[in-house]
């Protein structure tokens, strides 16, 4: 959330983008512009690593990020990923489906030369497809975000439908499946919970790491050893030997790939920031660690959640 300070965001104009609710309306809409129906697939092994690829950038979405990168690194998590997410054979539209809802609800967000995602992404890729079609989904049924987030995230968030969330709400909105949960609608640190974090702490190591997709929670205050608060991180992996969490800040960019650090300026130009302030921005990225290893210890005090699900049947329960 460290942009919020120097970012203006305005939210995208509806009219750019439309919503297609459901089979009848996307039929006519079909019909009237193609006589031959635009035919959708799975997102492709490509796409897939574009998610992982791609940074959180805007603000206070790091559930939303987080949650789409914990689900592409594992084999169960792909497969929900493709049942969530479909792409035109041409790739300039992707049809999102928000599988908690009746199926026939869903968005097809298209690539023109208007396209402009709620995050002012300039690239046409899976997760601002998903960003944008999640500021639909919010706007169309008010309740999809808890009470508490509805009512209180105004006071420290932009006023934007798709800003902020609870990572296990929203897993559940885009999957349909619902998440292991532990902490997440608590203020509370994981020490409240120490038992039962140590117990999934360890069931998560005794996975590889491609056969879970779990997101860590942090507190609102008072995190320490690099953590940010109120922020959700990608748990990579549990090494129960040495009793360590490895975790991924959905912020992070490796500069020196391709042309990351130009897609990372130029996102940021399109939220309007000045020079001084893309400099800032690529100074504190700069700053973050490609991977943070905590203790248990150091990771119950500075987390209150862990959300996610195991590839193997039968072991995901709320909690």
């Amino acid at each position: 959330m460290f942009y919020k300070s120097m970012i203006s965001v305005g939210s995208p104009s509806v009219a750019q983008i439309v919503p297609i609710n459901n089979k009848k309306e996307a039929s006519a809409k079909t019909e009237a512009t193609n006589p031959t129906e635009t035919r959708y697939k799975k997102i492709t092994g490509g796409q897939i690593k574009d998610i992982l690829a791609t940074p959180q950038v805007t603000l206070s979405d790091c559930y939303l990020v987080s949650t789409l990168k914990a689900l592409a690194k594992s084999r169960h998590g792909k497969q929900m990923l493709k049942q969530s997410i479909k792409t035109s054979a041409d790739g300039d539209t992707f049809e999102i489906t928000f599988n908690k809802y009746d199926k026939d609800n869903s968005y097809k967000i298209q690539k023109d030369e208007k396209y402009n995602t709620v995050t002012n992404r300039h690239q046409f890729n899976p997760t601002g497809a998903v960003e944008t079609a999640t500021n639909f989904v919010i706007q169309d049924r008010k309740d999809s975000k808890p009470a508490i987030i509805r009512t209180f995230a105004p006071l420290f968030c932009a006023d934007l439908p798709v800003e902020c969330n609870l990572a296990s709400v929203y897993m559940e909105s885009l999957t349909g499946k619902k998440p292991i949960s532990l902490g997440d609608d608590s203020l509370l640190s994981l020490n409240s919970k120490k038992e039962e974090a140590v117990k999934l702490l360890d069931e998560i190591g005794d996975k590889t790491m491609n056969k879970h997709s779990f997101v860590a929670g942090s507190k609102l205050m008072n995190t320490k050893d690099g953590i940010g608060k109120m922020h959700y991180y990608v748990i990579k992996k549990v090494d129960k030997d040495k009793k360590e969490v490895h975790l991924i800040n959905p912020r992070y960019v490796d500069f020196s790939k391709g042309t990351s650090e130009q897609d990372f300026e130029t996102d940021l130009k399109n939220y309007g920031c000045d020079e001084m302030a893309i400099q800032n921005a690529k100074d504190k990225v700069n700053d973050l660690q490609k991977v943070y290893k905590l203790s248990y210890e150091q990771f119950m005090n500075n987390f209150r959640s862990i959300v996610g699900y195991f590839d193997t049947k039968g072991t995901n329960k709320t909690k």
